[in-house]
C-alpha cells in the first residue's frame, strides 16, 4: 500500500478559512505559519496571497484574495468559498503547530530518504552525509540559521562604529521622555528595555505614562498604547485637559464649555491631531494576544509600547489555576522576551503591594514590588511613584510628588522631584539638578 506524505488539509482549509473570514485571525496567522508549511500547493498561494496582503496592509478577505489569484488559480472563487464553509479554528496556534509538524515530518523524510539514497554511493564519505543530515535537521527544527550568531569580528566592529558615531556627535539618540533627570540618566530611552513604572493607586501612574507619551509623540515618536484598563476617551481627556491647561473634570461635570476654554481645547485638537500614537483599549487581553498586537504596531512604525497595566493583563491558557505571583511572573518573563524580540522599550505600569501602607513611612522601595512578580529582577529600569497628600490630607501636600529611578541596569539612579498638578493631571519636575 502506497504511503501518503504527513498532512491535514482540513486542518489548513480551516486555517484559511479564518484568514479569510477574521482580519484579526488573519493577523495572527501570518506570525504562525509560511507558506511552505501547508502540503498543498493550491493552499500555499492562497496563504502566500495572504501574507502579501498583510505586508502591504491591506485588507485581507474573501474578495481581495479572490481578484488577486483570478487567473491564477482556475476557479478560485468557488474553491475559496468552500474553504469559507469550513470551521473557524477555535484555537488558532494549536491548528498552526499542527500544520508545521506535518512539514517537520515530510522535510525529515526527504532528508533521510536523500542520505539512504546517498548510501548507496561507496564513493561518497560517511562523515560528509551525517554532517548533511544534521544541518538538515537543525534547519527543520528552526536552528539553522547562524542568523543570530555574532562573530566577536563582527561585534567589535560594530561597537567602534556607535563609539565612533559618538564621539563625532552622530550617534542615535534615545527617545527623550521629556523629564531632564530621566533622560539625562538614561540618554533616552533605546533598544531592548522593559522599564516598570510602578506605584500605589492613586499615585498617578497612568497620568506619568500619559505625560511621557504626550512628550514623545509631540517630538514625532510613534508610541504603541495599550489601555487594558481605562477607555480611550478616558486617556484622550487626561491629555486635552493637560495640553490645554483646564481641569479635566469639566469634561464630566455636565456643564456646557465657555467660549475660552473651547478655544483652548481647539488649540490643542490642531497640535494633537497628528501625534503618532497607536491605542489598543481592549479589555482583558491575554499575554499571547498582546504579545501578537504589539508586534503588528511595531511593524506598523511604534517604536516604543506602554501597557498600563499589569494586574490587568490575562494569563496563557496554561497558567489558569496558578498563584498570582506566578501569573505575574509568566506575564513580565514574556514581556522581556518580547522586548528582546522587538528591540524597542516597553513600559509596564505595575501596581505596588498593600504592605507598604503599614508603614510609617509609605514612601515606596524596591522590596515592595516583591509580591507582584519578578519584576525588579526581570527590569531594566523601575521608576516608583510617590505623593504625600493621599496619605496625609494636608493642604501643604497636595502637589508634592516624587518619581525615583530606583533601578537602572548599567546606570545611575536618583530620585527625581516633581510638582503634581491634579487640576491637569500632569508632573512636572522641579530639580533638574544634574545627578551626581
Amino acid at each position: 500500500m502506497k504511503q501518503i506524505p504527513p498532512q491535514m488539509p482540513e486542518i489548513e482549509e480551516s486555517i484559511l478559512s479564518g484568514c479569510l473570514l477574521f482580519p484579526e485571525q488573519a493577523a495572527e496567522t501570518v506570525e504562525l505559519l509560511q507558506p511552505a508549511d501547508f502540503y498543498r500547493g493550491e493552499h500555499q498561494k492562497i496563504f502566500q496571497t495572504v501574507v502579501d496582503l498583510s505586508k502591504k496592509g491591506e485588507p485581507v478577505d474573501l474578495l481581495t484574495v479572490t481578484s488577486t489569484l483570478t487567473g491564477k488559480i482556475e476557479n478560485i472563487a468557488f474553491k475559496l468559498a468552500r474553504i469559507t464553509e469550513q470551521p473557524i479554528p477555535i484555537n488558532t496556534e494549536l491548528y498552526a503547530k499542527k500544520i508545521i509538524n506535518c512539514r517537520q515530518l515530510r522535510d525529515m523524510q526527504a532528508t533521510f530518504s536523500d542520505a539512504i539514497n546517498s548510501c548507496y554511493d561507496q564513493n561518497i564519505n560517511y562523515d560528509e552525509i551525517l554532517s548533511g543530515v544534521n544541518r538538515k535537521l537543525n534547519e527543520i527544527d528552526g536552528g539553522g540559521s547562524n542568523d543570530s550568531f555574532t562573530t566577536m569580528r563582527e561585534l567589535t566592529e560594530q561597537s567602534s562604529d556607535r563609539y565612533e558615531a559618538i564621539r563625532n556627535g552622530d550617534a542615535e539618540l534615545g527617545i527623550m521622555t521629556g523629564y531632564p533627570t530621566i533622560d539625562r540618566l538614561t540618554g533616552g530611552l533605546k533598544g531592548s528595555k522593559l522599564i516598570i513604572i510602578a506605584a500605589r493607586p492613586g499615585i498617578g501612574k497612568t497620568a506619568f505614562m500619559c505625560n511621557w507619551i504626550s512628550n514623545m509623540a509631540s517630538r514625532g515618536t510613534m508610541c504603541g498604547v495599550f489601555s487594558i484598563e481605562m477607555d480611550k476617551e478616558e486617556l484622550d481627556d487626561r491629555w486635552n485637559a493637560s495640553e490645554a491647561g483646564i481641569n479635566s473634570a469639566i469634561f464630566h461635570a455636565g456643564e456646557k464649555l465657555d467660549g475660552e476654554t473651547w478655544k483652548k481645547l481647539t488649540s490643542v485638537f490642531t497640535r494633537k491631531y497628528n501625534w503618532p500614537v497607536l491605542i489598543d483599549d481592549t479589555g482583558g487581553l491575554k499575554i499571547n494576544e498582546l504579545k501578537r498586537r504589539a508586534r503588528r504596531m511595531v511593524r506598523m512604525g511604534a517604536k516604543i509600547i506602554f501597557i498600563d497595566q499589569l494586574s490587568e493583563i490575562r494569563p496563557a491558557r496554561d497558567m489558569k489555576g496558578k498563584a498570582p505571583w506566578e501569573i505575574n511572573t509568566h506575564i513580565v518573563e514574556e514581556l522581556g522576551f518580547l522586548k528582546k524580540e522587538l528591540k524597542i522599550p516597553i513600559v509596564l505600569l505595575a501596581q505596588l503591594n498593600r504592605e507598604l501602607e503599614k508603614r510609617a513611612n509609605r514612601k515606596p522601595i524596591l522590596s515592595d514590588l516583591k509580591l507582584t512578580g519578578m519584576l525588579e529582577e526581570k527590569a531594566d529600569m523601575v521608576l516608583l511613584g510617590y505623593r504625600r497628600f493621599p496619605y496625609t490630607k494636608r493642604a501643604e501636600d497636595e502637589n508634592h510628588a516624587e518619581w525615583e529611578l530606583a533601578k537602572h541596569r548599567g546606570g545611575a539612579t536618583w530620585n527625581a522631584s516633581m510638582y503634581w498638578q491634579p487640576k491637569f493631571t500632569r508632573f512636572v519636575e522641579l530639580d533638574t539638578t544634574k545627578p551626581r
